[in-house]
């Protein structure tokens, strides 16, 4: 049965603002004019809300939750909505109207694929977040990337919600954040628009093939992220977003690596294992360097402790610490220093499991009776 204003049939009882359906009746009310305000009570029958706003009132167990259509969800009158767990917990709603509306599926549960308003399981793969806070959901990746909010150049957040096996994807354009989640992409192609590769599942994220078509294509790797292929016009290593740094096959890339724009072998983006927190200036190097070697002034710190350091002046033998701690006063640990007047450099490597870092400290000597004598 189908009431559509103030049509009744057998079931239900029926006046200009209150409708009755008693038991084993049915009423599917989808009205014509939506600013009329009804009071429903269910008394056992079944109940199919379209539209429309209500004063409603459940006699069973099941809250007000039951009368609402497939598609359909409740929205207050000052226009935030009804979750679906809230409705199925009241079974009275009449202190205020309360607005039936098609759901838009702004929320889902990205696990269950379940809208939080109208408990519909979607048929989707793909969430759409703009910065607006606007939300949108797809069947799967090559439809997001041709929808207009996607490709408008709004910044937002494309995250899958499964693994991609399409073979054809191309980004011709937009400004956003690809979110992995931990899934995986068979193949993209990205010819335009700026691209932020990024993870923020616990497991990697991967995309298999991956292929940078122009320079005009802003495209960044974010860690927790891997490929299998990487075929770019730019160096794979200038890609990298801050903080990251990149493995080839299992190990830290070297230069030749990092300046390629092809690597045919297994790439991960992991987060920077090592920094150094502290170095010294270059007011320190001069102070040392003119026979003021007090403690303090070759201070290194590190970020972990259990690195390896080797440092060394010029030609001079390299010396090796494990630095148990986090940090090390080479002015406290060196040798006598009998350096003479000009250039110098002190070279100075750091390790931890598998990473170095570098650095190089040119200073000068203008006296040759400058020397560093350590106690």
């Amino acid at each position: 049965m189908k009431l559509i204003n103030d049509v009744s049939q057998a079931g239900t009882t029926i006046n200009a603002s209150n409708i009755t359906v008693n038991k084993n009746g049915t009423l599917i009310f989808e009205p014509a004019v939506s600013n009329i305000c009804s009071f429903i009570t269910n008394k056992g029958g079944n109940i199919a809300l379209k539209n429309g706003k209500f004063y409603l009132k459940n006699e069973g167990s099941d809250g007000v939750a039951s009368f609402l259509a497939k598609g359909y969800a409740y929205k207050k009158k000052n226009g935030e909505w009804l979750t679906y767990d809230e409705a199925k917990s009241i079974s009275k709603y009449t202190s205020d109207e309360l607005y039936v509306v098609k759901c838009d599926h702004h929320e889902i549960d990205t696990d269950t694929k379940v809208c939080k308003y109208c408990n519909e399981t979607l048929d989707v793969s793909v969430e759409w977040k703009s910065i607006d806070g606007t939300t949108k959901y797809f069947k799967d990746l090559k439809t997001a990337l041709t929808d207009s909010a996607v490709t408008s150049g709004t910044s937002g957040t494309l995250k899958l919600l499964e693994d991609d096996n399409g073979n054809s994807l191309t980004i011709n354009s937009g400004n956003f954040d690809l979110d992995l989640n931990g899934k995986k992409i068979s193949s993209v192609g990205i010819i335009g628009g700026t691209v932020n590769i990024k993870n923020t599942a616990e497991t990697t994220g991967e995309v298999l093939n991956l292929t940078i078509f122009s320079v005009q294509a802003k495209v960044t790797l974010g860690i927790g992220t891997k490929y299998s292929n990487i075929d770019a016009t730019q160096p794979i290593g200038s890609m990298l977003v801050s903080g990251a740094v990149m493995k080839v096959d299992g190990t830290y890339a070297t230069e030749a690596q990092l300046n390629s724009s092809v690597i045919g072998s297994a790439v991960e983006i992991v987060e920077i294992p090592l920094y150094i927190t502290s170095e010294p200036t270059q007011n320190d190097l001069d102070s040392i360097v003119y026979g003021t070697a007090e403690s303090g002034l070759l201070t290194f710190a590190f970020s972990k402790s259990g690195v390896t350091l080797k440092y060394k002046i010029d030609n001079y033998d390299e010396v090796t610490e494990e630095v148990t701690s986090n940090g090390i006063d080479l002015s406290t640990e060196t040798a006598l220093w009998n350096l003479p007047a000009g250039e110098h450099t002190l070279t100075v490597s750091a390790t931890y499991p598998g990473y170095t870092i570098n650095r190089t400290y040119p200073f000068t000597v203008s006296q040759s009776e400058s020397n560093i004598s350590i106690d």
